[in-house]
């Protein structure tokens, strides 16, 4: 919930929808938005790469990961839409 002290009136949630709208004042068209579980790609590869793990160890930490700690992310697919020669 935002404070009274908010003066820049910050999201505290954002929306597959709100994304989009953000998009298109952008100049972008949102072709695909999807919600799904957050991947811990990243962080696995990271752990298993120092740790010298192999593939079928990193793919178990990451399915480990998405079970205790289950978070969703905001994946969108956006296109330039084209201006006419007047930039409108």
């Amino acid at each position: 919930m935002p404070s009274d002290c908010d003066d820049d009136h910050h999201l505290y949630a954002w929306t597959p929808r709100a994304f989009a709208h953000l998009a298109s004042e952008l100049g972008f068209y949102a072709h695909q938005i999807e919600v799904p579980d957050f991947g811990y790609d990243r962080f696995v590869a990271e752990i298993a790469a120092r740790l010298g793990l192999g593939i079928r160890t990193a793919l178990l930490l990451k399915y480990i990961a998405n079970r205790l700690r289950p978070v969703k992310e905001i994946v969108f697919r956006l296109t330039c839409i084209e201006q006419d020669a007047d930039g409108i």
